[in-house]
């Protein structure tokens, strides 16, 4: 199955041979490893044979994360059918791994600021506005353009964050006053992030030497940078624009690391984890001409998008219609639906997200076009028009759902019943019981209009 290359020791070298016939599963796994090209250094190198337990600062998400995946796979693994099954594994990758990342986009642009990580309780992903009609809509397409544009125009500035970052990693590990703390740094680093944003911010008696010593070196290396990149020269030396050392040294080492080396590989990181442009992936990228100024030249850029596919619409109904760690399936309606794509993944559809003003009639027909677009999918039911019999429902194991929903339909009718029998003891044929002296105050009380 696997053919050795020229040299045994060049792991790279080794070819699958395509000949072979194999399950989809493994084929699946055979075609990521190659696009990988080769396994982790830390697994055949000298690093270590085990790959770091380093876990993401996003910890919210990341839980929910793992729960759906662990959920889906243990209640419709033995249910939907395997090229099914794939393709809602690909888009619950998707939706996590999106999560994930711009949550931890978000909850570093917030230590930039405060030189603190928000607690796990608190965190939530950021809000972005979902295009229900996969860009049939112009108007909801370019609301969503406009909303997922000025998170990537944010993320520009992500890398410079990341060096700031790098620099007091580096000065507090060879500290010989904070290399004897015991901040642990895995599986999550929070706290020890929470350690370098009180050296950012001049908290701690040890920051003003860090502080200084960087000084020295980035006037130093502004002298040097002067002739041949005198725009990071500049950016070294203007106090004024930028008064702390940290942020000045960061941003001029970007700047010479270049725009190819920095801000297009989180753009990269963020096009892979959104699958961007595949039919299971949940964001959708275009190539138009505009132009930024009214008298400058047309010029050519790529615009994103959020977008629910079919399968991405398929896999959050299956898994939201769980019952967790229980057996079985609960009902769910659109309503609540609704809600949790938006406190858990952040996806906003009837709601603006934060910071955007758009009118109620297009968050109307934004709702309305995922409604019909599950009705159409069969993921949807509703007697009528009113929100509380709009419910979710399963494609596959839907025997299963519907006597779990009609057991709770017995238990509400149950409820029902026993309170009109209770009314009609109490007072009669079900009108309630009233005092003697109530009833003679009323019978003597004149009619209104008499």
């Amino acid at each position: 199955m696997v053919q050795r290359g020229e040299y045994a020791a060049d792991k790279r070298s080794d070819r699958f041979q395509e000949e072979v016939q194999v399950g989809l599963d493994q084929l699946l796994m055979i075609r990521l490893a190659q696009s990988l090209g080769q396994a982790p250094e830390k697994l055949y190198g000298g690093g270590g044979e085990r790959i770091s337990n380093q876990r993401p600062i996003a910890e919210q998400p990341t839980r929910h994360f793992s729960e759906d995946i662990r959920h889906f796979v243990r209640f419709y693994s033995g249910v939907i059918p395997r090229h099914a099954f794939v393709e809602l594994i690909e888009s619950c990758m998707a939706v996590g791994l999106t999560t994930i990342v711009t949550s931890v986009i978000e909850l570093l642009f917030e230590w930039a600021e405060t030189g603190v990580v928000r607690e796990k309780c608190n965190q939530r992903p950021p809000q972005l506005f979902v295009d229900t009609s996969q860009g049939l809509d112009r108007n909801l397409r370019g609301l969503a353009e406009q909303s997922l544009g000025d998170f990537f125009r944010r993320v520009e500035r992500f890398p410079v964050v990341l060096m700031a970052l790098r620099l007091l990693d580096h000065y507090a590990r060879h500290h010989p006053q904070l290399k004897k703390l015991t901040v642990p740094t895995r599986p999550y680093a929070t706290e020890w992030l929470s350690l370098l944003g009180e050296l950012l911010f001049e908290r701690r008696d040890e920051a003003r030497p860090v502080l200084f010593d960087l000084q020295v070196k980035g006037a130093n290396l502004a002298e040097r940078l002067q002739e041949d990149f005198p725009d990071a020269a500049e950016i070294l030396q203007n106090e004024q624009a930028q008064p702390n050392v940290v942020w000045r040294l960061a941003e001029a080492i970007t700047l010479l690391q270049g725009r190819k080396n920095t801000q297009n590989n989180v753009i990269s990181l963020i096009d892979s984890a959104l699958l961007i442009n595949r039919p299971n992936g949940l964001g959708v990228r275009r190539a138009v001409i505009r132009k930024t100024l009214p008298s400058a030249t047309s010029r050519k850029s790529d615009v994103r998008s959020l977008v629910f596919t079919d399968a991405v619409l398929d896999y959050l109904v299956h898994v939201h219609v769980l019952h967790g760690n229980k057996s079985g399936y609960r009902a769910r309606s659109f309503r609540r639906f609704l809600q949790l794509l938006r406190e858990r993944y952040g996806f906003c559809v009837d709601v603006a997200p934060t910071g955007m003003t758009i009118s109620n009639e297009l968050l109307n027909v934004n709702r309305a076009v995922l409604e019909q677009r599950l009705r159409d999918l069969g993921l949807l039911v509703g007697v009528n028009d009113a929100e509380a019999m709009k419910r979710l429902r399963p494609r596959f194991g839907q025997t299963e759902y519907e006597h779990d929903l009609d057991r709770t339909s017995r238990q509400i009718d149950g409820r029902g019943v026993r309170a009109c029998l209770g009314a009609s003891r109490a007072g009669g044929d079900g009108v309630r019981s009233m005092s003697p002296a109530r009833s003679r105050r009323d019978i003597g009380r004149r009619p209104p209009g008499l």
